[in-house]
């Protein structure tokens, strides 16, 4: 057998021990109960005594044995039942607590989307302002163009009509 093989096999030897002692509990009551109910036929059966008294003393044994199970049953109830609520209350709480968990990461995702989309938003809208402000400046850069080209026509105009009238006079 190689170290490898030995070594699994010695991790092994541990997890069976402790899979075993998991059902200890049970197999110890049982056998308990079961050595018990041996013992007493036993003594019972080899003492010598009369038959009333023998069957006496077979009948009180066998209630004893009985009230012992029923007794060590009802205990075994009530554990179980004890740890069964205890099991129910730890799930619950786990449950609760990997509820708030996911909520509050699902609030932070959220708010992160939140945040992201008002800064698409407003990125968008300093954009159409600056394109607005764009237009605007174009628009009255044209319309100065044309206050000046026209001012310029009436100067021409004017001048020229200066110029005429001049000439009429020199005539």
């Amino acid at each position: 057998m190689s170290t490898e093989e030995q070594h699994t096999n010695d991790s092994n030897e541990p997890q069976v021990n402790e899979q075993q002692k998991g059902g200890s509990k049970k197999t110890f009551i049982t056998g308990a109960l079961v050595g018990a109910a041996i013992g007493s036929a036993a003594a019972i059966l080899t003492t010598p005594k009369s038959g009333k008294d023998l069957r006496g003393e077979i009948a009180t044994g066998y209630e004893s044995t009985t009230q012992k199970s029923k007794d060590t049953l009802q205990g075994l109830k009530e554990s179980s039942t004890e740890s069964v609520s205890k099991l129910k209350e730890k799930v619950g709480n786990w449950r609760t607590e990997k509820q708030e968990e996911i909520a509050g990461s699902l609030r932070d995702s959220a708010e992160k989307v939140a945040a992201t989309l008002e800064d698409d938003t407003s990125e968008e809208t300093d954009e159409e302002s600056e394109d607005q402000s764009d237009e605007e400046t174009e628009e009255e850069t044209e319309e100065t163009e044309e206050t000046e080209e026209e001012t310029d026509s009436e100067e021409e105009s004017e001048e020229e009509e200066e110029d005429g009238s001049d000439d009429n006079k020199k005539e």
